[in-house]
């Protein structure tokens, strides 16, 4: 299938959910320049991403990802190659579909979900096995813990349907678990001071809080709480040893507290 064949497709199916701003445009130096204005998809969460092909003539081409929005330039043979770009950044070049996707193996899914029972779990989608590597050494960083992890229950149907929609955020899975016990005594903890716009995850941490190039305000959950990771196409599963969901700190109070204040 071409990629401007795709391309259509993909639009179709997106852009009934979502206004997608796209545009096409030539000039006389430059060739094609392609924009898609991904703020308003599922594809919100995509780092920032930049390439140029420094070859000169025909073979030059630039490719860039920066704040929700593609943009892609090259000559004008190379509109489709540049579609192309697009699809391979947002997972559904060929290639990738004809990887096999072991999301579903057993030993994957029982690292996701043994011990079930005492804990909340949640799943992080990165690109890279040294982001995942980091988020084990330093914990997990985030501004909005909603965008960047999903809840995940044993529930065959809507795990499935989560997988299908995050999977083009990367090959690498972090499993994030509390226990329950801690997770809903800070929950009451919050509630009782009536701070309603701080999450737990927010305050189960012992780093300071920074502000991030856009003024939010970025959180590092502690790496006690990050289980490890897993890559559901070589299946290769890395434990945290220091892994232990009902770690427990002063410090955590205190950042309930200090919440409140402000």
């Amino acid at each position: 299938m071409s990629n401007l064949f795709w391309f259509q497709s993909w639009y179709v199916k997106h852009s009934f959910d979502a206004n997608i701003d796209v545009s096409f445009t030539t000039n006389a130096d430059r060739g094609w320049k392609v924009v898609i204005n991904l703020e308003k998809t599922i594809y919100n969460q995509l780092a920032d991403y930049k390439y140029t092909n420094e070859l000169s003539g025909l073979d030059w081409y630039r490719i860039e990802l920066k704040d929700h929005v593609f943009t892609a330039e090259g000559n004008f043979t190379q509109l489709d190659f540049l579609i192309g770009k697009f699809r391979d950044l947002v997972g559904e070049s060929d290639s990738e579909r004809k990887r096999q996707d072991n999301f579903w193996d057993k030993d994957i899914q029982n690292f996701i979900f043994e011990d079930n029972n005492e804990l909340i779990t949640f799943l992080h989608y990165t690109c890279s096995k040294e982001i995942a590597d980091q988020i084990i050494k330093t914990g997990f960083r985030f501004y909005d813990f909603d965008k960047s992890a999903n809840e995940s229950k044993n529930q065959s149907t809507e795990l499935n349907y989560y997988h299908y929609i995050l999977k083009q955020f990367g090959d690498y899975i972090v499993v994030i678990s509390f226990s329950k016990s801690l997770y809903h005594r800070y929950l009451n903890e919050i509630n009782s001071v009536n701070s309603s716009y701080t999450r737990v995850e927010e305050i189960l941490t012992e780093e300071p809080t920074f502000l991030n190039d856009n003024s939010d305000s970025v959180y590092t959950l502690h790496n006690k709480y990050i289980k490890g990771y897993f890559n559901y196409y070589s299946k290769e599963i890395v434990k945290n040893e220091s892994f232990d969901p009902f770690y427990d700190s002063e410090k955590f109070l205190q950042n309930i507290k200090n919440a409140y204040s402000n």
